[in-house]
């Protein structure tokens, strides 16, 4: 997500994701995020931050125009922020969403969201680089998304999507792609009709 948002500055003996990865054990080491499940090798898989941490840090992205998150039934954000997160309910979705130039849209905790409802968030959302719909229970992904031409992250896992639309292949400069291992074979295969560069590039990014 830090390298589709052109956040990491990487060395010439880096990776992108090396660099974002030595980026977040710095702050793993400092303190400001905690570690909560570890792989094998203490690779972190999940994190969480403190409570205090977190009050500050949402204090600051507001302050400095970075972002918003939009929970407790607020719908309304400032036209000048370009990140935004809906939290606990997808009513929060905020009305003047069209007049704002979203480069992340991301959703937490949400219970429902219809297709009708995503396909709106879709035609308004044009600029975006990143689309996190983790843990989101649709089952079907619009077609719409095809549209989003910018886009550099997108992440379904923990959806109940079974089925990708042909419109995703239109995603050229998509760069990392989430979803459930098991899913992996099945989304790939989708491809199939397409370049070998373009399948191998849809394998690399599943």
């Amino acid at each position: 997500m830090w390298v589709a948002e052109g956040f990491v500055n990487k060395n010439s003996r880096q990776t992108d994701e090396e660099a974002a990865n030595h980026y977040f054990t710095q702050l793993v080491d400092r303190s400001m995020i905690q570690a909560v499940t570890l792989f094998a090798r203490d690779v972190v898989k999940a994190c969480k931050i403190h409570d205090l941490m977190r009050d500050i840090t949402t204090h600051m992205i507001k302050q400095e125009k970075f972002g918003d998150i939009l929970e407790d039934g607020k719908k309304h954000i400032e036209e000048r922020q370009r990140r935004l997160s809906i939290c606990d309910n997808a009513q929060n979705v905020p009305s003047n969403m069209s007049k704002l130039n979203l480069r992340s849209f991301l959703m937490f905790r949400i219970s429902e969201l219809s297709s009708s409802a995503l396909k709106k968030i879709f035609a308004e959302l044009k600029l975006v680089r990143v689309l996190d719909l983790q843990g989101v229970p649709i089952k079907h992904l619009p077609k719409e998304v095809g549209y989003l031409i910018h886009l550099r992250y997108l992440d379904l896992r923990g959806t109940l999507i079974e089925n990708l639309p042909r419109s995703l292949k239109n995603l050229r400069n998509l760069q990392s792609f989430g979803c459930q291992k098991h899913k992996r074979k099945k989304f790939t295969s989708r491809y199939q009709h397409a370049s070998t560069a373009e399948t191998s590039s849809y394998d690399k990014l599943l």
